[in-house]
């Protein structure tokens, strides 16, 4: 019988926590960044002269994922 009441009291603990940590806090504004926006330097074409073109694409999960959260 003490299992069967320390067993409801546990879930019932255990959902008051679940209720309190789901709970909305503290609205805050994002401050801007004081760092000025970067600009693309321009690009100019480049003479191959009848030569392969050699392209080398790398993809950074890590680094997209980073500015996407900022």
């Amino acid at each position: 019988m003490k299992v069967r009441y320390f067993g409801l009291l546990w879930l019932v603990m255990l959902g008051l926590f679940l209720l309190v940590a789901c709970g909305g806090g503290d609205r805050v504004e994002p401050a801007g960044t004081d760092s000025p926006i970067l600009v693309l330097p321009t690009l100019e074409p480049v003479e191959l002269n009848n030569a392969p073109l050699k392209v080398v694409a790398t993809t950074s999960i890590i680094g997209d994922v980073v500015g996407q959260v900022g």
